[in-house]
């Protein structure tokens, strides 16, 4: 008696073939994805082009949170201020308020689109990372006093 194989038993009709597995989920900012992100970045990276966002969504956190921080003492002492009518402390407090809305208003715009270059890249890593495997991608493209539907087939 002879065993057969997978590949035997698949030509001769008597088993279904595997299922191929599914695709991995897409890439997102999470601690989950750090080692796929990693992997995926020492094999695709050097071929992305464009600004991948880690630095520019990096400094623009650091900048919010020095803002919201000089916002939240601007408001601290206002407070004081007015408890205790010192104009020292008024003037603490509009210094930090003005100079920490600034801060804001610098830092999250930075964050935004450091944020947005980051998910762009990722979505392009996985892109990669799917390789010769063929896709299915739906889309809409908005067009004068309307729309239409895409489908976009990769294989």
């Amino acid at each position: 008696m002879r065993a057969l194989a997978i590949a035997d038993a698949v030509k001769l009709r008597q088993v279904e073939a595997p299922p191929a597995p599914p695709p991995p989920a897409p890439l997102t900012l999470e601690a989950k994805d750090a080692a796929r992100v990693a992997a995926l970045e020492t094999e695709f990276g050097a071929a992305y082009t464009k600004p991948k966002g880690k630095k520019m969504h990096t400094a623009g956190s650091i900048v919010l949170s020095l803002g919201l921080t000089q916002a939240v003492l601007g408001v601290g002492f206002g407070i004081v201020a007015a408890l205790s009518q010192d104009d020292v402390f008024r003037a603490t407090s509009i210094g930090l308020l003005i100079s920490g809305g600034v801060t804001i208003a610098v830092g999250a715009p930075l964050m935004v689109k450091g944020k947005k270059r980051r998910l762009e890249y990722y979505k392009w890593l996985y892109q990669q990372s799917l390789g010769n495997q063929s896709r299915v991608v739906p889309g809409f493209t908005p067009l004068r006093g309307g729309g239409g539907v895409t489908l976009r087939v990769a294989f």
